[in-house]
Parts: C-alpha cells; sequence; structure tokens
C-alpha cells in the first residue's frame, strides 16, 4: 500500500479492499488531484471517518473532480456528509451509517445540503438508534436532479423506525421531477405511508420493495 500510495498524485479510478480503514492514514495528504472514482471496502469494523487524521478525507474536501464515491459505514453522519457535498461534480454517493449503542452521533437541525449534480444516492442505515439520524439527515439534503435512490435499514430490534415516511417524502419532494429508480430494504411502513412516499415520485419506471413488511 506504501508503494501504491506514493502514486496517489496519478490515480484516476480506485477500488481499494484493504484489512482495516486505518491503513489509510499512512496515504499522504492532498496527493489525488485527477481521482474521479474511489470505492473503498473493508470486513473492520473500523469506522472510515474514525481515522485520526485521514489523508483521503482531506483530499475529497478538496477535490474538483471526483465524480463517483462509495465507502463502508461512517460513524458521524453530518460531518460527513457536510464534506461530501462540498465535491461540486459528484454524481454517484454511496456510503453507510452506523449507529452505535450509547454513543451520541451529534445529529443536530443545520442548514440545507445542496448536492445539485448528484444522480445517484446509496444510503445503508445500521445501529441502535438511528431515527434521529434519518430525521434530520433526510430533510436537509437537497439533491435536486437525483435520478436513483437506494435506501436500506438494518436496525436492531430495539431501535424505532416509526416516522421514516414523512422524513422520507420531505426529501424525495426535491426529486420528484427526476427521480425514476427507487430501491427500499427492510424500510418497515404501514401500507399507507408507503403509498404516500410512492405518490412523491410519480416518474419512476424501476421500483423494488425488498423484505418489506406490508400490512
Amino acid at each position: 500500500l506504501c508503494i501504491l500510495f506514493e502514486h496517489a498524485r496519478r490515480w484516476h479510478q480506485v477500488d481499494l479492499g484493504i484489512p482495516s480503514y486505518d491503513m489509510l492514514a499512512q496515504m499522504p495528504v492532498n496527493t489525488m488531484p485527477m481521482l474521479t472514482s474511489i470505492k473503498i471496502s473493508t470486513g473492520s469494523t473500523l469506522a472510515f471517518d474514525s481515522i485520526s487524521p485521514n489523508p483521503l478525507m482531506l483530499s475529497i474536501q478538496q477535490s474538483s473532480c471526483l465524480r463517483d464515491f462509495s465507502v463502508g459505514f461512517i460513524d458521524h453522519l453530518l460531518p460527513f456528509v457536510q464534506t461530501i457535498s462540498q465535491c461540486d461534480v459528484l454524481h454517484s454517493l454511496g456510503f453507510g451509517h452506523i449507529q452505535r449503542p450509547l454513543i451520541d452521533d451529534g445529529v443536530a437541525a443545520d442548514d440545507p445540503l445542496f448536492m445539485p449534480h448528484l444522480r445517484r444516492l446509496s444510503m445503508v442505515w445500521r445501529g441502535w438508534n438511528i431515527s434521529p439520524a434519518y430525521r434530520t439527515l433526510l430533510p436537509n439534503l437537497r439533491v435536486t436532479r437525483l435520478s436513483t435512490l437506494e435506501l436500506s435499514v438494518w436496525a436492531s430490534p430495539l431501535s424505532t423506525l416509526r416516522g421514516i415516511s414523512g422524513p422520507l417524502r420531505e426529501f424525495l419532494s426535491c426529486c420528484s421531477d427526476t427521480l425514476t429508480s427507487l430501491t427500499l430494504r427492510n424500510a418497515l411502513m404501514p401500507t399507507t405511508e408507503l403509498i404516500a412516499v410512492l405518490e412523491c415520485v410519480p416518474n419512476l419506471t424501476y421500483l423494488t420493495l425488498d423484505s418489506m413488511i406490508v400490512t
């Protein structure tokens, strides 16, 4: 990896599978001026944004050409999305959020996050109490040109998922004209709420409902 990191300034497209995210701490800072696409995966439970420092995030924050970014689970939701929203040409974003037990994620209301160039968004929500996270983030995201949305929810039995349809409808209201593909996995909701969500996206051509309890 150290040998590869020496050539990061020439990276365009990278698919990086590593044992742990902490290996990214070995990267030089601000060395990827040509990076357009990066996917990072790991089997470790360490969160992507738990690295201190995280040179890759510093480089992404200053990137002017990153179009596709996919990463595993992150701990601190809003700071991560706020950083990613500064990538002006980002077209595709995939990430997971893990809410660990007895940890305050620091999720609070904030100014809207505008991502006008985003076309595809894939989110996985996992943890013990993810309600505050999605109830805060979804209404604040402004993705006016989104065409593909994938939302997967994997919560503990003690977690509450009630009220997901309201924030989701508010989120979809910004991209109701452009969204053509919607995937919902484990986003448990009554049929009436599901219908209300689907009414927000009249131009769908692809719909996937996976592992959902429809009343």
